[in-house]
């Protein structure tokens, strides 16, 4: 699982059973099982820093 967490302040109290909707905005892409990301999409991150105190 990744490391992004969303949290949502609503206006208003959900009642149970009501449908929240996102616009996740022009850059977002639903992928389908075995399609691959686009490479704007893809984040590297660095390699940590090896640490010499052991």
């Amino acid at each position: 699982v990744g490391k992004n967490i969303h949290f949502f302040l609503t206006t208003r109290d959900i009642r149970a059973g009501e449908e929240l909707w996102f616009d996740y905005g022009p850059d977002y892409q639903h992928f389908e099982p075995g399609e691959a990301l686009r490479s704007v999409q893809v984040k590297v991150e660095p390699p940590s820093p090896k640490s010499d105190s052991i």
